[in-house]
């Protein structure tokens, strides 16, 4: 069971997410985050005695609200107690310049934000690939064809 922080404001792509990793068969327990503030209280806590367990992947979109986003992925990569934690920047952003900026701060991808339902549940392959896990393909897929054949 992975712990993933997803740092994002939207509730509607929190749900997305939650789908997408749910249709990709993630086991992970989330931890969700609504702002800079909340995300760095989260992070000092995280391995230590009390808080919360070190995320194996860190989900955070590019324009949290009362964020410092590259300075909060050098704090999640750089963490003294959870160490080398990926970070996928996930966002709505198209620009060149925070892709570029994500990606020199350490986080490990980029993607933006898909408009269309089945891109939006395909970033659960990614996210599965980014924990190492096996892709076993789509759970609708295989609930059509429990048989396999």
């Amino acid at each position: 069971m992975y712990d993933i922080l997803i740092a994002e404001d939207s509730q509607n792509d929190i749900f997305l997410l939650e789908e997408a990793l749910r249709e990709h068969r993630v086991p992970c327990k989330l931890h969700i985050v609504g702002d800079g503030r909340k995300l760095i209280n989260f992070l000092d806590q995280a391995g230590h005695e009390g808080g919360p367990p070190c995320p194996k992947l860190v989900i955070l979109d590019w324009h949290l609200p009362l964020a410092d986003e590259p300075r909060f992925v050098k704090q999640v990569t750089s963490h003294a107690v959870c160490l080398d934690v990926p970070v996928l920047v996930f966002t709505s952003s198209s620009s060149l310049k925070d892709r570029e900026d994500a990606l020199r701060s350490g986080a490990r991808d980029y993607l933006q934000k898909p408009i269309g339902l089945d891109e939006f549940l395909a970033i659960g392959s990614v996210i599965r690939q980014m924990l190492g896990e096996p892709t076993p393909g789509p759970q609708r897929e295989r609930e059509a064809d429990p048989e396999g054949g």
